[in-house]
């Protein structure tokens, strides 16, 4: 019995690294290889010493936890969602897929887009470490059933993730790569994508919601037009900085204007506000990022000026 699956097992690596080779052509090439890893080169579990009580590092470690800040929409949108939130929702479009099981996650911008100098990316707005708006790429590991050719399997499984990456969160995907890390078992096994260690996903549980009471009075009203859009289930502050999870920054005021500028030069008179939230599972969080952009960006006192909202989805 144990010489046959290892048989079977060096005939489905066999056909993987022939996937490989050919995915060099066609639609493999524009939606990435298949194949065989040990290992899948994602960062390892953030950890926690429980003997570790440093406030600092368990700052750094949460941070860590949320992974890269994903673009969200396109260059004209001033929107990003964290790594973990959007790993989780592409798992959970993965759960009930058969035959397969999800592995870690990673995504990535693609490779040398970020380097392109007529990169159409407006900054205002953008939090540290924000990734700009660019195609990414979603690298995952998977297990399947002996039972289905290794092909067909991965084929299913990217084209669920595809689809998840660009409807159910709003990310722009150039490309989708599989890697092989096992097989299940029991080549009937029902559905699943358990979180794997070293994904994004892993790491973070809820955060608290913050009401409009935890916000200064001064951009109360910025707080309760967030709340109201459909789809938003509460204020959130995982990103380090942001305070209370909403920050009105005034450009004259708060002497973040050019000092040399002219008087009539928008930036001048230009407010910042910068918002995180989380988003009702299920609903895509682009599509209600942008409706709070348009409630806020309303809701805004008169005497701010012109005003560019920047939305964080921290949770959904």
């Amino acid at each position: 019995m144990v010489r046959n699956r290892q048989k079977r097992s060096e005939a489905i690596k066999r056909s993987a690294d022939s996937t490989t080779e050919d995915s060099h052509t066609g639609e493999n090439q524009r939606r990435g290889p298949i194949g065989w890893s040990a290992q899948e080169g994602v960062p390892g579990p953030v950890t926690t010493d429980p003997l570790t009580t440093d406030p600092l590092t368990t700052a750094v470690r949460e941070q860590i936890a949320l992974g890269r800040l994903l673009p969200l929409g396109g260059p004209g949108d001033a929107l990003w969602i964290t790594e973990s939130t959007a790993v989780a929702v592409l798992r959970r479009a993965c759960a009930q897929l058969p035959g397969v099981r999800l592995g870690a996650v990673e995504v990535t911008l693609v490779p040398g887009a970020d380097d392109a100098d007529d990169a159409p990316e407006d900054r205002a707005g953008a939090p540290p470490s924000a990734l700009p708006h660019v195609p990414v790429r979603v690298a995952a590991g998977f297990e399947a059933g002996a039972g289905e050719p290794l092909p067909l399997a991965a084929e299913r499984l990217r084209e669920v993730l595809w689809q998840a990456a660009d409807t159910l969160v709003g990310l722009a995907v150039a490309a989708v790569d599989l890697h092989v890390t096992g097989l299940l078992e029991d080549d009937g096994a029902e559905p699943g994508a358990t979180a794997a260690p070293g994904d994004a996903a892993t790491t973070t549980g809820a955060a608290p919601r913050l009401t409009p009471e935890a916000v200064p009075e001064s951009i109360r009203p910025l707080a309760v037009a967030a709340l109201a859009v459909p789809g938003v289930t509460g204020l959130t502050r995982r990103l380090a900085g942001f305070g209370t999870g909403l920050r009105l920054r005034e450009g004259v005021r708060d002497g973040a204007a050019q000092p040399d500028a002219a008087p009539d030069e928008g930036v001048r008179g230009r407010s910042q506000v910068q918002v995180q939230i989380a988003v009702q599972p299920g609903l895509a969080p682009l599509q209600v990022a942008r409706e709070v952009v348009t409630a806020v960006t309303a809701a805004a006192p008169a005497e701010a000026g012109p005003v560019t909202v920047s939305v964080v989805v921290t949770d959904a």
